[in-house]
C-alpha cells in the first residue's frame, strides 16, 4: 500500500495519495500503535501529501504531532527528530510565519 500511495504522489494523483496514506496511517495505528517509527513515518508520508496539496494547516498540524512524538520517543538530537523539525519548519516558512520556522531553523543548526 506504502508503495502505491508513493506511486500516487510521484505521479500528482495527489488526491489517491493522501487516501491511500490516510488508510496506511490508520492501519499502522491499529495494528503498531501511534509511536511506532512505522505508524510516524506513514504519518509524514500523510503530512508531505497534505504540504504538497497546500493544506498547510493539516500538514502543520501533522508536522507538530510528529515532532512531539519524535522528540519524546528519541530525543531532540535525534536525526529522525531534527527531520521532523526540518519539515515542520518548511510548513510554517510556506504558511509565513516565517518568525516560528526561523527559530526552529536555528535550533537545528545548533545541534
Amino acid at each position: 500500500m506504502a508503495n502505491l500511495a508513493a506511486t500516487y504522489y510521484k505521479q500528482g494523483q495527489l488526491n489517491k495519495a493522501a487516501e491511500m496514506g490516510a488508510k496506511i496511517l490508520s492501519k499502522r495505528e491499529q495494528i503498531l500503535g501511534s509511536d511506532h517509527p512505522d505508524t510516524l513515518t506513514a504519518m509524514a508520508n500523510l503530512a508531505a501529501t497534505y504540504y504538497k496539496q497546500g493544506q498547510l494547516s493539516k500538514a502543520a498540524e501533522m508536522g507538530a504531532e510528529i515532532l512531539s512524538k519524535r522528540e519524546q520517543i528519541l530525543g531532540s538530537d535525534h536525526p529522525d527528530t531534527l527531520t521532523a523539525m526540518a519539515n515542520l519548519a518548511a510548513t510554517y516558512c510556506e504558511q509565513g510565519q516565517l518568525n516560528k520556522a526561523a527559530e526552529m531553523e536555528a535550533e537545528i543548526l545548533s545541534k
